[in-house]
């Protein structure tokens, strides 16, 4: 689970049926999802430290703003993550096809 809707959601909402009589009651509550929230982000990705002997593999992803990748090594549990990279596309950028972008975001990953 990466994050739970319902606790985000929960520190969104207000009380429908009056603040006065639902004041403790809510801030309770907001604590409560809140502290949730924060576990629940901080336990969505792990980074691991590499292994030697381990299969590495680029994953790059592009929109058309930004790029991304993440470099991840294969363990006997699976494919874990190592590090996370992340730029803003220049405007000149903005302009390449899809694959340019997800060729760049390799190469800028690499570099």
């Amino acid at each position: 689970m990466l994050l739970s809707t319902s606790s985000v959601k929960q520190l969104f909402e207000g009380s429908q049926k009056g603040i006065i009589g639902h004041l403790f009651y809510g801030l309770k509550n907001l604590l409560l999802h809140l502290r949730r929230a924060k576990k629940d982000l901080a336990d969505a990705t792990v980074l691991h430290h590499p292994s030697a002997d381990a299969s590495l593999a680029i994953v790059v992803d592009a929109s058309d703003t930004a790029v991304g990748a993440a470099l991840h090594q294969q363990t006997s549990k699976g494919w874990k993550p190592l590090v996370f990279f992340s730029k803003t596309l220049s405007l000149a950028q903005w302009r390449y096809g899809e694959y340019d972008r997800e060729l760049l975001a390799a190469y800028m990953a690499i570099k």
